[in-house]
């Protein structure tokens, strides 16, 4: 073998392990961007559920709620800012949850599940009645996306038939 073959052999050996290394690396990538959109969702849903939750672990904060999901215009105007910024709060939930899902940054099924979600909530007829006038402080976008959520046949129910003790009284009775 003369030194011209044995080049063409280094050539070729040299061509394979660049073909493996970009390989390997297309693979390490992919796999740093699932890691990443993991960790986005678990750290939105660290930074997020209190907001969410917390409300209902206040008794009086739940009755507010439960009431103003109702009839929203019944509750006094100390109790409709609660009530509002409770559903402020789900609605830019929902809408970061949007923008992070464009972003690549959590997966469409996430993302999707809270949109249902805050559907649901919105169909409520206070919720409802607040999303009407509060829909203004949204992105153009985002409000397109819920009200074109709110009226596609295939939504989902409202909250109250998803968790029936969502309607409940004191007492537990709808």
């Amino acid at each position: 073998m003369d030194i011209i073959e044995l080049g063409a052999i280094g050539e070729l050996v040299g061509g394979v392990a660049v073909l493996v290394t970009l390989v390997y690396l297309a693979r390490q990538v992919r796999q740093g961007n699932q890691l990443e959109r993991a960790e986005s969702q678990r750290a939105f849903i660290r930074d997020h559920a209190p907001a969410v939750f917390t409300p209902m672990m206040d008794r009086d904060m739940a009755g507010v709620i439960r009431r103003g999901s109702a009839d929203f215009d019944s509750l006094s105007g100390d109790e409709q800012m609660m009530v509002a910024g409770w559903w402020a709060g789900i609605t830019n939930l929902t809408e970061t949850a949007s923008q992070l899902r464009e972003a690549a940054l959590i997966d469409d099924d996430f993302a999707n599940t809270i949109e249902q979600r805050t559907v649901s909530i919105l169909l409520l007829p206070g919720a409802n009645r607040w999303w009407n006038f509060a829909k203004a402080a949204q992105s153009d976008r985002f409000t397109r996306r819920m009200d074109e959520l709110l009226n596609d046949p295939q939504r989902p129910p409202p909250f109250d038939q998803l968790l029936p003790w969502f309607g409940a009284d004191d007492d537990g009775r709808t």
